[in-house]
């Protein structure tokens, strides 16, 4: 049988075991959630990055797309001069000069809803690239909440063994006081019981 010294060394034991236990388990818990919000914070700020190479593709589309243009309207534009003059006619007057006007001002329409919609692109990734940016770094904040969280757990639960064994040692260093038995009774003496003859009783 284990001596109460014994016990209570091993009951001190236990209890530094589960609260270091516990506050290790905190600091790993804060440290887990503090991982997890800058990876998910890292694929928001990826994806704010694509959305802005998407755009730089965009960007160089619509610069090709205005060089396409303008070759087309220079072409169309060319095409109805020549036609004009083989046909004796001044480009610059009537009809042809109203043709020459409606490509060239088709053409001005067609690079006008380019850059509209360029402009509209970038106000739209604009908008998104903010949101990502701003919820990543919210959830850095939070990330960072959980870990101090985790660390204020972990002191919280250290304290709490330090001042659970303090009590117990302090128990244990106390000695106890001495047994004292109770004053014993002298016994009384035994007096003699008379006893009485049987009679019986004849014929």
């Amino acid at each position: 049988m284990c001596e109460p010294v014994s016990l209570s060394t091993l009951a001190m034991a236990a209890t530094v075991a589960s609260g270091t236990l516990a506050a290790y388990s905190a600091v790993r818990a804060g440290n887990a959630q503090k991982a997890a919000a800058e990876y998910n914070a890292a694929l928001g700020r990826n994806e704010a990055d694509r959305m802005e190479t998407e755009y730089r593709t965009a960007e160089e589309n619509t610069a090709l797309e205005r060089r396409r243009l303008a070759e087309r309207v220079r072409a169309e534009r060319g095409d109805t001069v020549a036609r004009s003059a083989a046909m004796g006619i001044d480009p610059a007057f009537g009809s042809s000069a109203d043709l020459i006007g409606d490509i060239e001002t088709a053409g001005r329409t067609d690079s006008s809803i380019l850059s509209r919609n360029l402009d509209t692109a970038r106000k739209d990734i604009d908008n998104r690239q903010t949101s990502l940016r701003n919820e990543a770094n919210f959830t850095i904040a939070e990330g960072r909440e959980a870990q101090r969280s985790g660390y204020l757990q972990a002191g919280g639960s250290l304290l709490s063994t330090a001042s659970t064994v303090g009590q117990r040692w302090s128990q244990l260093r106390t000695p106890e006081p001495p047994f004292r038995s109770a004053p014993m009774r002298r016994p009384e003496p035994i007096r003699p019981v008379r006893i009485e003859p049987l009679t019986l009783p004849i014929g």
